[in-house]
């Protein structure tokens, strides 16, 4: 069966999922910008904090997780050790980032699928 002769409602799911596809594709703009918005918050409330009382508030990937209680650290300190290094501003950048290259990477590869079967 081919694209030509496919029944209606094949046409109309096929178009739906696209459509759907197509949504999803562009609502990465929205992730990317809200990770990179959240990196100026943090880094926002640091220099407020900085230039208001002189004093240097260090936001740690590690302040992070024990702040959300995402995992429990208390017998991983080697991890809690390694992410207390990493502040929770360059982190949030860093993903935008790597989400950024890899979205990209996904949108080459399917434009370049999309020239070799020959739909233009």
């Amino acid at each position: 069966m081919t694209a030509d002769d496919a029944p209606a409602w094949v046409k109309a799911v096929r178009n739906d999922v696209q459509s759907i596809l197509t949504y999803v594709y562009y609502l990465q703009y929205v992730g990317i910008g809200w990770l990179a918005f959240y990196g100026v918050v943090v880094l926002s409330a640091q220099t407020y904090r900085y230039l208001r009382e002189a004093i240097w508030v260090p936001f740690s990937v590690a302040e992070l997780v024990l702040r959300l209680d995402i995992f429990d650290m208390s017998n991983w300190l080697g991890l809690y050790a390694v992410l207390n290094q990493i502040p929770a501003s360059t982190a949030f950048f860093v993903l935008a980032l790597v989400w950024a290259g890899v979205w990209s990477l996904v949108a080459w590869r399917r434009e370049l699928l999309r020239l070799r079967s020959g739909a233009i």
